[in-house]
C-alpha cells in the first residue's frame, strides 16, 4: 500500500554505528514512510548522508527485516565521505546499528547483521582517506560530482602518493651546483661518493580531480644512488672554489631517487 507523501510519518533518529571506541553517531537523521502494508513498513531517510539507508520493518516478527544501503555521493565533501565510510567500516566489525526515537526518547532498533559491510566500502574508505589527505596537503575543497571517472581516481591516487614520495628511476640528469659553504675536508670525500642530492623542481603541471585544478608546484627529488661522473672535477670544487662558484654535475643512469611534492 503506498501513501501519499503528506500521510507518510517522519522519525527523528539518533545512529549510532558500531559500538565502544570506535562507534560513530549521527546525532539527527530524518527518516520518512515510503511504503506501509499490514505485513511491513519501509523508512527512507531524508537527511542528506554519503549513503542511503533503507529499513524494511516486518510486524509481527520481533523486529525481523533487514536494512539496504546504497552510495548517495554527489555534492558530498571529503570529510562528509570519510566520516560516513568509518561510521559504515564500524558497524561492518561489529554488525550493530542503534537507532534512538529522538522524538519517544526511547531505542527504536538495534540491527544486528552478520554481513553488514557494503561491497562498494573497501574502495569508498581508500578513496575518501586519499580525499582528506589531498585537501589537506594541497590547500583545495574536493567535493564528489556527479560523475566520477577512471582519471578522477588516477589523479587523485598520484597526488595522494606524491605526499609521501614516489619512487622512481632516473635518466642521465644534469644539475648545476652553487656553492653557498666549505664543507669540511673530512667530509668531502663522503660527498663525493655518495651520488645523493636533494633538489627542488618548480612544476607547474596542472592535475584535475573532481572538476578541481591542481598545481603541483614545488617537487623535492631525492636521489639515492647517483654516480656523478666526473668524481675528481666535483672533488676540486668542493675543496677549492670559492663561494658563489658554481659547476655543473651529471649523475649517470640508473639510478634511484624519491620524488615528493613540497607542503604550500
Amino acid at each position: 500500500v503506498k501513501q501519499s507523501p503528506e500521510a507518510q510519518k517522519q522519525y527523528m533518529f539518533r545512529l549510532t554505528f558500531g559500538e565502544g571506541a570506535d562507534a560513530v553517531t549521527y546525532d539527527l537523521v530524518k527518516f520518512q514512510t515510503v511504503a506501509a502494508g499490514q505485513k511491513q513498513v519501509e523508512l527512507q531517510n531524508t537527511t542528506k548522508l554519503p549513503f542511503s539507508m533503507r529499513l524494511v520493518l516486518k510486524f509481527g516478527s520481533n523486529g525481523a527485516g533487514h536494512m539496504h544501503l546504497a552510495e548517495r555521493l554527489p555534492g558530498c565533501n571529503a570529510r562528509e565521505i570519510e566520516r560516513a565510510a568509518v561510521a559504515l567500516a564500524s558497524m561492518s566489525k561489529t554488525g550493530i546499528l542503534d537507532i534512538y526515537d529522538l522524538e519517544l526518547g526511547r531505542h527504536f532498533l538495534k540491527v544486528h547483521s552478520d554481513d553488514a559491510r557494503p561491497p562498494w566500502l573497501p574502495e569508498l574508505s581508500e578513496i575518501a582517506k586519499a580525499m582528506v589527505a589531498v585537501e589537506s596537503f594541497y590547500g583545495v575543497a574536493l567535493v564528489w560530482p556527479r560523475a566520477v571517472t577512471p582519471q578522477d581516481l588516477r589523479n587523485l591516487d598520484r597526488l595522494n602518493q606524491l605526499i609521501a614520495g614516489l619512487s622512481v628511476t632516473f635518466d642521465d640528469i644534469r644539475i648545476n651546483i652553487v656553492k653557498t659553504i666549505q664543507l669540511p675536508a673530512t667530509l668531502i670525500p663522503n660527498a663525493t661518493n655518495s651520488g645523493q642530492f636533494s633538489l627542488d623542481y618548480p612544476c607547474q603541471e596542472i592535475v584535475t580531480v573532481f572538476g578541481v585544478n591542481i598545481t603541483l608546484g614545488l617537487l623535492r627529488i631525492t636521489t639515492l644512488s647517483g654516480r656523478i661522473q666526473d668524481k675528481a672535477a666535483y672533488a676540486e670544487f668542493l675543496y677549492r672554489a670559492p663561494i658563489g662558484r658554481s659547476i655543473d654535475l651529471t649523475l649517470e643512469s640508473p639510478f634511484d631517487g624519491v620524488m615528493a611534492a613540497v607542503r604550500r
